[in-house]
């Protein structure tokens, strides 16, 4: 494959990647919801996160890797003692979903 063709094939991707970002924000949405709603550790969120950490930075958006690493790493303890979320820590969670929120409506690659 020529380096022009892997050009254009990853645009291609990222183009694919970026248009599919509204549902996935949506399944966050649809997540937290889920794990308010029952006493169980929000593992379900927290794998989406990871998810979205791990390949937005591979299509050009930092930013929102970054902010879905913090998302997924303030999780982490709750999952990991098997408990849901701490209410106290509830609004802190929902402040940093607000900047993923934030980081996925991004027009250009970081």
């Amino acid at each position: 494959m020529s380096t022009e063709a892997f050009q254009q094939a990853l645009a291609s991707l990222s183009a694919e990647y970026r248009s599919g970002l509204p549902a996935r924000m949506l399944e966050l949405d649809e997540l937290w919801a889920a794990s308010q709603s029952v006493a169980q550790p929000p593992e379900a969120l927290r794998r989406a996160l990871h998810s979205i950490a791990g390949s937005a930075r591979t299509f050009g958006l930092a930013e929102l890797s970054t902010t879905a690493r913090a998302a997924e790493e303030f999780l982490d303890p709750c999952c990991e003692r098997g408990e849901s979320l701490p209410l106290a820590a509830q609004a802190d969670f929902e402040n940093l979903l607000h900047v993923v929120r934030s980081a996925a409506n991004l027009r250009r690659a970081i």
